[in-house]
Order: structure tokens, then C-alpha cells, then sequence
């Protein structure tokens, strides 16, 4: 992907992994929803409610809907993506 391209996304990519972490967090919770929209306007998950004893596969899931969305409509690389879910989800 072109430098300059990289750049103009890069301002999206830093607000899509604050996003995440706040989503992370309300799902480590264990209550209420959660739905994550791309700063591209798409929907990357709906309304979606925490369910505690499904957290880990939510969280899964939510990891496979963002890498989706990334490569496929963003066309990123795996290895541009692999730093936006680590940067999102740390060590996990």
C-alpha cells in the first residue's frame, strides 16, 4: 500500500483501536451491549448484548468481524492488522 495512503488512514486506524477498547472494556463488564462502527461510517458489529458466560467467544468473534472489515473493505495488509488488534487487545 502506498505511503500516502497508510497516512490518510492512519488518524481512522488510532480512533478505530481507542473504539475497541472501550468496547473491550464495557465487555469485560459483562453487562449491557456492545456494537463497534468504523470511523468509515460501516457497521463493523451491531447491537449486540453481553452475555458473561459467551464472553470469550464475543470476543473472538468481535476480533473476526474487525479483521474482516479491515482487509476486505479497507484492503489492509495482515500484518497492518495485526497491529490494530494488538494495539486493541494487548496481550491477549
Amino acid at each position: 500500500m502506498p505511503r500516502k495512503i497508510i497516512e490518510l488512514k492512519a488518524p481512522a486506524l488510532v480512533q478505530l483501536v481507542q473504539d475497541i477498547k472501550a468496547l473491550k472494556a464495557a465487555l469485560n463488564a459483562g453487562q449491557g451491549a456492545i456494537k463497534l462502527k468504523c470511523p468509515c461510517g460501516a457497521a463493523i458489529l451491531p447491537s449486540t448484548p453481553v452475555l458473561p458466560n459467551l464472553r470469550d467467544r464475543q470476543r473472538g468473534h468481535l476480533k473476526s468481524r474487525i479483521e474482516r472489515h479491515l482487509r476486505g473493505d479497507h484492503r489492509l495488509s495482515k500484518r497492518t492488522v495485526h497491529v490494530v488488534l494488538s494495539e486493541s487487545f494487548g496481550a491477549e
